[in-house]
C-alpha cells in the first residue's frame, strides 16, 4: 500500500440531519425550541454549497512506546501523548497521521451572521462546521480500514492534540509529517489549523489492536465532542 492518501467528501457522503444539528447544539428533537428549528430549516439548503470537504493521512510503518508508556515515537519524532492515548496504541506496529477540514466557506459565512447579522443562525453554521468535519473523520477511518484490512490489519480509535492531555502545541509534530498545506490545512504558529472546522491526530494500526469506548470518565476535558454526544 502506498503511504499518503487523500480525499474529498460530497455532500452526499456527509450526512448532516436535523437530528445531528440538534444533538450538536445541546437539544433532543423534542427540546428543541420553535426558532431554532426554523433557522436550522433555512440554513439546510445551502449546506451542501458551504463544505467543500477534504481529508487525508499518511501511513508510517514502524510506531513505538517509550519505557514508560506515555509517549511514542514516529520517525524518531516523540509525541508526548500522555497514558490516556499511548495505551490504547501500545500494540500498533504502525500509524496514521491524518487530517480533515470542513472548509473555509462555512467558518466564514458562521461569523458573518455572528457578527450580528444573525447570532442564532451563526452558532448554528459554527456547530454544523464541527459536525461536518467529524463525519469527515468517521469517513477516513473507514477509508483508512478498507486499506489496511488487505494485510488483515485493523485499527485504533483516533486520537487528537487538544484531548485526554496531549497537549495542543504537538499538532506542529503530526503536521511536520505531512506535506506542506496538505488538504488545503495550514498551522499558526500557536497551533490553530487553518481552516479553524479541521481535526489532526493519529490512529494505531495492526494485528492485535481493536477500537474502545472512548474512556471519558478518566479524561478531565468536558468540552471534548464524544463526551457531548453520550
Amino acid at each position: 500500500m502506498k503511504d499518503l492518501y487523500e480525499y474529498s467528501f460530497s455532500g452526499n457522503e456527509i450526512k448532516i440531519s436535523v437530528p445531528s444539528i440538534l444533538k450538536a447544539i445541546g437539544y433532543k428533537n423534542s427540546s428543541a425550541p420553535e426558532p431554532v428549528l426554523h433557522s436550522i430549516d433555512e440554513l439546510l439548503p445551502v449546506i451542501d454549497r458551504l463544505i467543500h470537504v477534504k481529508a487525508g493521512f499518511r501511513i508510517f510503518d514502524s510506531i513505538h512506546l517509550n519505557d514508560k508508556k506515555d509517549s511514542l515515537f514516529i520517525e524518531n519524532i516523540q509525541f508526548n501523548t500522555g497514558a490516556i492515548i499511548a495505551k490504547p496504541l501500545r500494540n500498533s506496529t504502525a500509524a496514521a497521521i491524518f487530517v480533515a477540514t470542513a472548509g473555509p466557506e462555512i467558518e466564514t459565512m458562521s461569523k458573518d451572521y455572528l457578527s450580528g447579522i444573525d447570532i442564532l443562525k451563526g452558532y448554528i453554521l459554527d456547530a454544523i462546521g464541527s459536525e461536518v468535519v467529524e463525519c469527515a473523520a468517521d469517513l477516513l477511518e473507514i477509508k483508512l480500514q478498507e486499506i489496511v484490512s488487505d494485510n488483515n490489519f485493523k485499527i485504533t480509535n483516533r486520537y487528537s492534540p487538544g484531548y485526554c492531555g496531549w497537549i495542543v502545541k504537538e499538532q506542529h509534530k503530526l503536521f511536520s509529517l505531512l506535506p506542506q498545506n496538505f488538504c488545503g490545512i495550514s498551522l499558526t504558529e500557536s497551533a490553530l489549523m487553518i481552516p479553524i472546522k479541521s481535526v489532526s491526530g493519529i490512529v494505531g494500526i495492526g494485528t492485535n489492536v481493536k477500537k474502545y469506548d472512548y474512556q471519558c470518565s478518566i479524561c478531565e476535558m468536558e468540552s471534548c465532542f464524544r463526551r457531548r454526544t453520550k
